[in-house]
């Protein structure tokens, strides 16, 4: 029987960069065969997982996207001193580490409904639109930073849409020099728990280089 941390490092090595769904769906779903679960897709590529003549009281939720830093990146892990990181990567376990106890359950046979829900690290898309049926009168939402304690509502979110007028400079403009800026070797932090750490962020530090000297963009990535 596999433990936790042998299906986190299993799932690791699977795409799940936002946005990039087939991989996961595929793993879950021939995981879920295998233990004797059935499982449905929503076109918005959430899962639920569950077994054919189900009683569960609750369903178990976690989102399977992970940031990645590089697009379609797969996490290097490295191991020190018992801890699991990631090189040139963020390691996955947001939430990772809530898909493998779900995996880890059902592997021992729970009768509880497991729901995987899409995109959520850039918007809550999956769980905006989720379209599959979820009979249990509880949820739980498995991602969390805290061991032992149980939170029974959250700061909620918004998706904001903005556009700006951009001006187009052409030869006979005003001779400009050209300069490339980078930004790199940041500690790196969670910009929800940690927000109060005023941790140096590189969108934040480039902007106020290009405003400082009043700079125009060419491109920015």
């Amino acid at each position: 029987m596999s433990t936790v941390t042998d299906i986190f490092k299993e799932i690791t090595q699977i795409p799940r960069c936002s946005s990039t769904y087939h991989p996961f769906i595929e793993y879950v779903k021939d995981f879920a065969y295998k233990y004797g679960y059935d499982c449905y897709i929503d076109q918005f590529n959430n899962i639920l997982c569950k077994k054919e003549n189900s009683n569960s009281k609750i369903c178990l939720q976690s989102h399977y996207d992970i940031v990645c830093l590089i697009d379609d990146t797969i996490p290097e892990l490295i191991e020190e001193d018992g801890f699991y990181k990631a090189r040139n990567s963020t390691l996955g376990a947001d939430n990772g580490i809530g898909c493998s106890y779900m995996l880890a359950l059902m592997q021992e046979s729970y009768d509880c409904e497991y729901l995987f829900t899409s995109d959520e690290e850039i918007g809550l898309i999956g769980a905006n639109n989720l379209d599959v049926e979820i009979k249990s009168p509880y949820m739980l939402n498995l991602d969390s930073e805290s061991e032992g304690e149980i939170c029974i509502g959250c700061a909620g979110g918004i998706d904001i849409f903005a556009s700006i007028d951009k001006h187009e400079l052409t030869a006979n403009n005003d001779k400009l020099d050209l300069y490339e800026v980078s930004i790199a070797h940041l500690p790196g932090g969670h910009s929800g728990v940690e927000i109060h750490k005023n941790i140096d962020n590189a969108i934040k530090v480039i902007a106020d280089a290009i405003k400082s000297c009043d700079g125009k963009i060419l491109d920015i990535n």
